[in-house]
């Protein structure tokens, strides 16, 4: 559509309104009533509302005035304006009008103009009139839009009639609301499809419909929920650290283990749990959601034999030793996380070790369910070496007993703070020994049947590992893998 000047078409229009409104106005406003709702009982208007009536009337006819002005009105080809859209605003006006009169006593706050200006506005703003071009020669035919069929409005600055500076009303017509109203709906379906998402496979920032902001209260209100779950003794187990924002050395530079390459990165800071995730806290999510692991819908699990087993004697109080020649590797019906070695094996007394037989997607959906997200390799290492790039938790030089490794003599988990006092400068703590730790980066991909299976990097060392580990030895695993030396922790962004 284009902007037309009003002419004296419709001047005359404005002034023929007013006429008509003030001659409604003074009639409604001797007839006028208040309602007493307390009583029920109708109260007859007296002087006051009278001279109230008589002000509102003013106003009304300036406010008219003042819109009549502004409405842009259709020219057509001849140059003369239009009689039927005033006459039909008049109609909308005086009915607005009536409608406020009935139903509004004149206090001093209905004389001031502010209601009856906002009914007016509306009904002078319910209808458009707008221009089409209907081919050369300046032929025009008039159309009317409700606010319906309108996709846009913009007000733009114009020249009013006789050289008067005004507001014109820029009209674009569009697709019907009913359109954008399917729009907007379609996206409400998929914020509440990612929403499940969310909670589902965890806060991942790429490709996230939510901003960053939105994620971070998410993840916060979801972290304090499971935080009221827990007792004081888990809470202690659940505390996460801070990992200042920087520059950060990661890999190494060995031609026989498997590392990253050195390089430095610079992260942004982010929360990190001092501990892996113990039994108790997992046992805690999976009472309340009743998740389900990938070993305990598959029937079995991988199961870690070691060649030397301490075991407690809790009748006797004494320890012993079982021993065998060689590690095993088996695949173990009934497997999973509360039965870590199979039937027979439970988690009594480890409720403090970390939690195992847990795959990928285990490990993210307790980490989405608590607000939270697994590690990237590259996280994992910066807060594992700290800012110094150290290759073991302590330093650069391999401390004895400082770890569960195999030479540990335990031949399985230990509490994840038996070794707290080896911790980083950070105070994280069990990077190095005990379990395997999940991380988000694919290492590889492979097409299996009609299924991509994935391989990713898990990092630090388990109670099966010799001395000759350190903080940027890498690990590939399938992620539905699982077995019983392998962990995770989680972070908080």
């Amino acid at each position: 559509g284009e902007e037309v000047a009003a002419g004296a078409g419709q001047e005359a229009g404005a002034g023929e309104l007013a006429e008509e409104i003030v001659e409604v106005v003074e009639e409604i406003a001797g007839d006028a009533v208040t309602e007493d709702v307390a009583a029920g009982e109708e109260v007859a208007a007296g002087a006051g509302q009278e001279a109230g009536a008589g002000e509102l009337a003013e106003e009304i006819v300036e406010l008219v005035e003042e819109a009549a002005v502004d409405e842009v009105v259709e020219e057509t080809a001849t140059g003369e304006g239009t009689a039927e859209a005033p006459g039909e605003l008049t109609k909308e006006v005086v009915e607005a009008v009536e409608e406020v009169a009935a139903d509004e006593p004149f206090s001093e706050e209905a004389a001031g103009g502010e209601a009856v200006e906002e009914v007016i506005e509306e009904a002078v703003g319910d209808e458009v009139v707008v221009e089409t071009a209907a081919g050369e020669g300046g032929s025009v035919a008039d159309e009317i839009l409700s606010p319906e069929d309108l996709e846009t409005v913009e007000i733009v600055e114009g020249e009013g009639s006789e050289g008067e500076q005004g507001e014109g009303l820029k009209q674009v017509a569009g697709e019907p609301a009913e359109e954008e109203l399917r729009t907007r709906a379609d996206i409400l379906t998929e914020l509440a499809a990612a929403a499940k998402a969310l909670e589902k496979i965890g806060p991942d920032l790429s490709g996230s419909i939510y901003s960053e902001d939105e994620i971070k209260e998410k993840a916060k209100l979801l972290s304090e929920e499971f935080d009221r779950y827990l007792s004081v003794r888990e809470k202690f187990y659940n505390q996460h650290l801070l990992i200042k924002a920087g520059e950060y050395i990661v890999g190494g530079e060995s031609r026989t283990r498997q590392e990253a390459p050195l390089m430095r990165v610079n992260l942004r800071e982010f929360y990190i749990g001092k501990y892996p995730v113990t039994n108790a806290l997992f046992e805690i999510f999976v009472e309340k959601t009743g998740y389900v692991t990938t070993a305990e819908r598959q029937g079995y699990s991988m199961v870690y034999v070691p060649r030397v087993q301490r075991m407690r004697d809790y009748a006797s109080g004494r320890d012993k030793f079982i021993l065998s020649n060689q590690l095993q590797y088996k695949k173990v019906s009934g497997a999973c996380w509360h039965r870590p070695a199979g039937p027979g094996n439970s988690l009594y007394v480890k409720r403090t070790h970390p939690v195992v037989q847990v795959s990928l997607e285990d490990a993210c959906a307790f980490a989405a369910w608590t607000g939270k997200r697994i590690p990237t390799e590259a996280e994992w290492e910066a807060a594992a070496r700290t800012a110094r790039g150290f290759i073991y938790p302590w330093g650069n030089e391999w401390r004895d007993e400082s770890c569960n490794l195999e030479d540990s003599l335990f031949g399985d988990t230990t509490p994840v703070d038996q070794y707290v006092k080896f911790e980083n400068a950070e105070g994280v703590a069990d990077t190095l020994g005990n379990v395997l730790e999940w991380t988000l980066d694919v290492w590889a991909t492979r097409q299996e049947d009609d299924e991509v299976a994935e391989t990713y990097i898990v990092k630090g060392a388990s109670w099966i590992s010799d001395k000759d580990v350190t903080l940027t030895d890498r690990h590939f695993v399938d992620k539905n893998a699982s077995s019983n030396i392998l962990g995770f922790r989680c972070i908080a962004i």
